[in-house]
């Protein structure tokens, strides 16, 4: 072969994986291991770690050195990067996920993945959890399998990141889209084994920071109107009369039906 011919090979096995090639990849399409040593010595491949190169078209971007790190664990499994066929074998979570989906600015000491598998690596900076995903759990973000939003503040929330940066975590959520309801079930578990009574109001206060002071309270009394008109058949009038004379204590019960 041909360094011609490897390099067209090995392009084309590149394009849809960002410009990266595993050796097992081009093993398959018939380009001997050799030829990854050899283009890497001369300058054209970059070994990002083993078994995983970059082509001279590769996206140098701040998710390669993670996309070569899930590469490896991918090759296990045969799986060739792309959403869609065989669940993954492992899928970014946790701080990592985070990372991506930029709910906060913490930065991982490691790559974390969760598996249902028991898995091990010899990569250093690859840290592992075990537990069953479900489909709704897992999005493709640039090629990659992550932790939905949801699942990544649970996860964040059971592994005890601190409460500071959990409030970070909670309003760069909200502003992706996730309700007072869903942030509240993702934390609650963890709150509930710290003893820790008021949830609700953890995640309002964060919400009250990200869109400024009362403005879910403001949201609240909306939620609450819509609910009397559309659940009790008032005029928007009476259930403006009815809301106004409703105790704190009753308006909190309304409140937490409207959050299951």
């Amino acid at each position: 072969m041909k360094r011609v011919e490897a390099l067209e090979s090995l392009t084309l096995l590149g394009s849809q994986q960002y410009g990266m090639v595993t050796t097992s990849q081009a093993e398959d399409a018939g380009i001997p291991r050799i030829w990854l040593s050899r283009l890497a010595r001369q300058g054209i491949l970059q070994r990002l770690r083993q078994g995983v190169y970059a082509l001279p078209s590769a996206s140098n971007d701040a998710l390669q050195e993670l996309r070569a790190a899930w590469m490896v664990i991918a090759a296990r499994s045969g799986s060739k990067g792309h959403p869609g066929g065989s669940t993954p074998l492992a899928v970014i979570s946790h701080s990592t996920a985070a990372m991506v989906h930029r709910l906060s600015d913490l930065i991982p000491s490691r790559f974390e993945f969760t598996s249902a598998q028991l898995l091990q690596t010899a990569q250093p900076d690859v840290a592992f959890y075990r537990a069953e995903l479900l489909p709704h759990e897992v999005s493709w973000v640039r090629g990659l399998p992550i932790t939905s939003i949801a699942r990544t503040v649970s996860d964040l929330s059971d592994s005890y990141v601190d409460l500071d940066h959990l409030e970070e975590i909670i309003k760069s959520a909200y502003r992706y889209g996730m309700s007072n309801g869903d942030l509240i079930l993702a934390i609650a578990p963890r709150f509930d084994r710290e003893g820790i009574a008021d949830v609700r109001g953890f995640v309002e206060e964060a919400i009250d920071k990200e869109l400024g002071q009362g403005a879910t309270a403001s949201l609240r009394q909306k939620e609450l109107l819509r609910y009397f008109v559309e659940r009790l058949d008032l005029t928007e009038g009476e259930s403006e009369v009815l809301l106004r004379d409703l105790s704190p204590e009753t308006r909190d019960l309304l409140t937490q039906r409207l959050d299951t």
